[in-house]
């Protein structure tokens, strides 16, 4: 299991995400600091803490990354 954070460069957002490692192998393109990237995930409110996370099942690269794959 691997742990990403998704930040948004529009808004002030960011995101814990959890991702099995085969999701992140099964990857077009290695993801990578900065990469631009497509989550595909569902959201998991832990009620004791009071926070959301994404747990993540496809990653794909978008924009530069995605045409250089």
């Amino acid at each position: 299991l691997a742990f990403l954070t998704l930040r948004d460069t529009e808004a002030d957002v960011s995101l814990p995400v959890s991702v099995h490692v085969r999701v992140l192998e099964a990857a077009s393109a290695p993801v990578h600091e900065g990469a631009h990237v497509v989550v595909h995930a569902t959201p998991r409110f832990w009620v004791k803490r009071g926070t959301l996370q994404l747990e993540a099942d496809e990653i794909r690269p978008v924009g530069l990354g995605e045409l250089l794959a």
